[in-house]
């Protein structure tokens, strides 16, 4: 994806995945937070996430994984997922809160802010292709064998 159509997005948003409970914040061109709610990791959780985030079509989403149901559900729901290297993750997390407190919100909000590329100079992670089947049934034995 190039600038151009980088900059075409409204909006650019980001997980902080949980076991149980997910973050999601979603912030617009200029780094403003748009959304912020939690979900559960449920079908109802996953089915509120799709219905508040419709407006907004096909946007990059951050997470702090490259596997698992949240990046399945993520890449279900048409976002264009681009998982982040934990190194990268903590780094940015420390721009916010420099103390280096653990915070779910503070951690989504972070990974979607420097989603928002086109303030930092465009795509720096490497996206996730949509799963076809047989590269799906590969990444679910992957995670299963960890």
């Amino acid at each position: 994806m190039n600038d151009e159509q980088w900059r075409k997005h409204r909006a650019f948003g980001a997980v902080d995945w949980g076991s149980d409970k997910h973050s999601v914040i979603v912030v617009d061109q200029a780094g403003k937070v748009i959304e912020d709610f939690e979900i559960e990791q449920s079908a109802l959780g996953w089915k509120k996430f799709r219905e508040k985030l419709q407006p907004y079509g096909s946007i990059p989403f951050a997470i702090e994984t490259s596997q698992g149901a949240a990046v399945e559900q993520l890449l279900e729901a048409g976002m264009i997922v681009y998982p982040l290297n934990p190194k990268s993750a903590q780094a940015y997390r420390e721009r916010k809160a420099p103390s280096g407190v653990k915070d779910d919100r503070l951690d989504a909000w972070s990974f979607a802010d420097v989603t928002d590329r086109p303030r930092w100079g465009g795509p720096c992670h490497e996206r996730l292709s949509k799963p076809t089947g047989h590269s799906r049934q590969a990444r679910c034995l992957r995670s299963n064998y960890r």
